[in-house]
């Protein structure tokens, strides 16, 4: 039987009194654990921070979530969400890998989340970074202001994508060479193109925009 240990960096609150956030099927890290458990027959772990010095474990649809405790480092209410450090869900994804686990982790740029890719950076890894909000001063009545805002915020996209590649290194942690690589959601390619002046490793991107396939393979 396949597994899997799906990974979120920060805690959720909870939705009813005395339930995990889970029991309401919050969470991507869970959401794809029991898409896997239940469609490909997965055995599923679905973990995170628990948001406090707490430890929590409970079998959900399938899956055993598991909440690690955790510690806030930041005061600040605006980046609550990644500002969350748990050594115990470092140990655990270390564990699990250990027992033929693989890692499927989210928001792979988050502070916790590097030092779980940073612990099995030998193994094999699923890495995902779930997109944008979607664009909210529109009207359906104003399509031009529409088509406004879906350009500006593709432009800012693609350069925060491209700084964020090519200036702040920030797959520098990331040691591919030799490896075979599957880029699902690649955007504008802007990765492959990073990967390929690195390294000679097979890479292969996969988007859902055929003119931004275009616009890779050109250039």
């Amino acid at each position: 039987m396949p597994r899997i240990v799906s990974i979120l960096h920060h805690p959720i609150l909870p939705v009813g009194l005395g339930r995990l956030a889970e029991e309401d099927n919050l969470g991507w890290h869970f959401r794809s654990a029991k898409a896997l458990a239940r469609y490909g027959g997965y055995k599923a772990i679905a973990a995170r921070p628990s948001g406090s010095s707490r430890t929590a474990y409970k079998v959900i649809d399938r899956v055993a979530v598991v909440l690690t405790p955790s510690t806030n480092l930041s005061p600040s209410p605006r980046i609550w969400k990644w500002s969350w450090m748990s050594s115990a869900l470092v140990e655990l994804a270390e564990e699990t890998v250990k027992r033929g686990f693989l890692p499927y982790v989210h928001e792979y740029r988050a502070l916790n989340s590097e030092l779980v890719i940073r612990r099995v950076t030998d193994h094999s890894m699923i890495l995902q970074h779930h997109g944008s909000l979607p664009p909210s001063r529109f009207s359906l009545r104003e399509p031009l202001g529409f088509v406004k805002e879906l350009s500006r915020l593709r432009f800012r996209d693609v350069l925060r994508s491209m700084i964020e590649v090519f200036v702040d290194d920030e797959w520098g942690f990331l040691n591919v060479k030799g490896r075979h690589v599957i880029d699902v959601g690649a955007f504008n390619g802007d990765s492959s193109i990073f990967r390929n002046q690195r390294s000679r490793e097979s890479y292969r991107c996969r988007t859902s925009s055929k003119d931004i396939c275009r616009a890779s393979h050109k250039h």
